[in-house]
């Protein structure tokens, strides 16, 4: 039912406005039904969790002897994140590529793309063998790793 302009202080209005706020309701108890009956969608909606996961990784990253390094590319910019101490804000670099070397960049091989479960995102799926390796830098890989 559409409500012509002006008429929101009617009976009709008021009604309608009534029916839309038990509809919304119950709308949300339904989602809460369904985020709550899963284990996984009750900690993937907790706004908390991403910030947890987050502090938790950073932490595990730093005991361990390392840093957490993020990069995130997108279309128009793309940015390095560095944490190197969990108790201290990410150092956050932006990504720039030279003019020339980008539009120097090829397109990506043919492949498919397919969409794994549990990951975002694409991968794209060779659909041929990769090239061998040159010779020159098999060999040099070779000796370095006599050394």
């Amino acid at each position: 039912m559409a409500l012509p302009a002006g008429a929101t202080e009617g009976p009709a209005a008021k009604k309608l406005f009534a029916d839309l706020e038990a509809a919304q309701k119950e709308y949300t108890e339904a989602w809460r039904e369904i985020a709550n009956a899963d284990p996984l969608t009750r900690v993937l909606t907790d706004p908390g969790f991403a910030e947890a996961a987050l502090a938790q990784v950073r932490r595990e990253a730093h005991n361990s002897g390392g840093v957490l390094l993020v990069y995130m590319i997108g279309r128009d910019e793309s940015f390095a994140v560095l944490s190197t101490d969990p108790s201290a804000p990410p150092q956050v670099f932006r990504l720039s590529v030279a003019r020339g070397v980008a539009e120097s960049i090829g397109d990506a091989p043919p492949g498919e793309a397919v969409a794994r479960a549990g990951f975002r995102g694409i991968v794209i799926k060779p659909t041929g063998k990769q090239p061998d390796r040159p010779a020159a830098a098999a060999a040099e890989f070779a000796r370095s790793r006599t050394k």
